[in-house]
């Protein structure tokens, strides 16, 4: 299970401080989002064998703002790639949940531009003659 898995890197880590949050990414950087996962989830569906996954440990500022990320192995802070990459995941994140916003709020407005694209797409269609517009 995910929780089992982030309890056991949380005590290999010696992370003491309940507000910090862990991850794992590969060695290209690429996130897991463990911490967006359902706790009870198994987590041998999240990661896949034979491939080396860097714990991250994700801290918060006073007003609850993330940190930027901090491989928790010190060479792969050396390596301009894999922390180019994590950069690229923490602003993508940071443009998804504004701060003052939850995580439910994001997911709303990303269904909710969903819809708005497959309007338009039917509207597109519409116009081409692609479906027919329902008569009354």
């Amino acid at each position: 299970m995910v929780i089992n898995l982030l309890d056991y890197l949380r005590k290999t880590l010696q992370i003491t401080d309940e507000n910090a949050i862990l991850d794992l990414a590969d060695e290209d950087g690429n996130l897991q989002n463990l911490p967006d996962q359902h706790p009870r989830r198994n987590a041998a569906r999240l990661v896949q064998p034979k491939i080396t996954y860097i714990p991250i440990l994700i801290e918060r500022n006073e007003d609850g703002t993330p940190k930027p990320y901090t491989p928790m192995v010190k060479r792969m802070r050396k390596d301009q790639d894999f922390m180019k990459q994590l950069q690229i995941q923490y602003e993508r994140r940071e443009r998804i949940r504004r701060p003052g916003r939850s995580r439910q709020d994001s997911v709303k407005d990303r269904g909710h531009l969903s819809r708005q694209a497959n309007a338009r797409k039917s509207a597109t269609a519409l116009k081409k003659g692609q479906i027919r517009k329902p008569t009354k």
